[in-house]
């Protein structure tokens, strides 16, 4: 079997990878949950300086990296021209213009998703972005290639 489709990666999809690989790490984690206990501090005190302290620490990440994958989907020529991607028994083929590049399943060490995207990662913080809405009707097809060569211990993909 063989699973084909176009990808132009969009700055919403950029975006979500972002955020995924961002607030999977412990550090983010623990930085969310001060401005939380700063929103508390503000409550109880009513001191604004927490609530500005909160918002900050809240925010900050999250727009950082929306105005990030905006210029990043505006200025990379892979993302505004767009990719085709075969899932195929050999690996994936990514082909951009006159280009292709054939990686196999084994080099695959991370999968996961969100409900928007797909990510394949091949290294710690390098993956192939699959919207959900670029795949289409393909999108269960191409779920079965994964689910059928990537090594199940780096599956962390959820329907």
């Amino acid at each position: 079997m063989e699973v084909e489709f176009n990808v132009k990666i969009q700055t919403m999809d950029l975006y979500d990878f972002k955020l995924q690989h961002t607030y999977r790490q412990a550090v983010n984690i623990i930085v969310t949950g001060l401005g939380l206990f700063l929103v508390y501090g503000f409550i109880s005190t009513h001191k604004w300086l927490y609530l500005v302290a909160a918002v900050i620490v809240v925010f900050y990440n999250p727009v950082v990296l929306l105005m990030k994958s905006f210029l990043q989907a505006k200025s990379v020529e892979t993302f505004k021209n767009g990719l085709t991607y075969v899932l195929k028994e050999e690996g994936i083929t990514v082909r951009y213009g006159e280009e292709e590049n054939l990686i196999g399943w084994d080099s695959i060490v991370r999968a996961c998703n969100t409900q928007r995207s797909i990510f394949l990662y091949t290294s710690k913080s390098s993956a192939f972005i699959l919207p959900r809405k670029e795949m289409g009707e393909r999108t269960q097809d191409a779920l079965e290639m994964i689910f059928t060569h990537v090594d199940p211990s780096v599956m962390k993909i959820k329907y």
